[in-house]
């Protein structure tokens, strides 16, 4: 499958991405921090849409916001700054589905106004 289909994990997510398609082949997934292993069962058809996220939930496991404020009190914070500074480089540069979602910020077009009048002219003589 390695020339068909690309796995890309970020933030414990795993993003899977094909180019061609592929019959139904069963794939492995082990998450590294308690060894789970889980097996997925996918397959690629030419020009069938599917959802842009699927969430796979466990029985019986902890739902992601108690994992979250659990991991916020042991890991040290970043400076409001810094995380402001990272989320913009993220938005410049990364793909959509990789930029973090940050509390408070939110994504806006930037809107022009109509009545603008512009002039271009030469700063550097020739």
């Amino acid at each position: 499958l390695t020339p068909y289909l690309s796995i890309t994990s970020l933030a414990g997510r795993i993003y899977l991405t094909t180019t061609e398609p592929f019959d139904s082949t069963r794939l492995q997934v082990m998450r590294l921090s308690d060894g789970l292993r889980l097996m997925l069962d996918v397959s690629a058809k030419a020009g069938v849409v599917t959802p842009p996220q699927i969430d796979i939930v466990l029985p019986g496991g902890k739902s992601k916001g108690n994992d979250r404020q659990m991991g916020s009190t042991t890991e040290p914070q970043m400076a409001p700054q810094a995380l402001l500074v990272r989320y913009a480089m993220q938005s410049l540069y990364s793909p959509s589905h990789a930029i973090e979602p940050l509390s408070g910020v939110m994504r806006a077009p930037m809107g022009l106004p109509r009545d603008i009048s512009l002039s271009a002219f030469s700063q550097w003589q020739v």
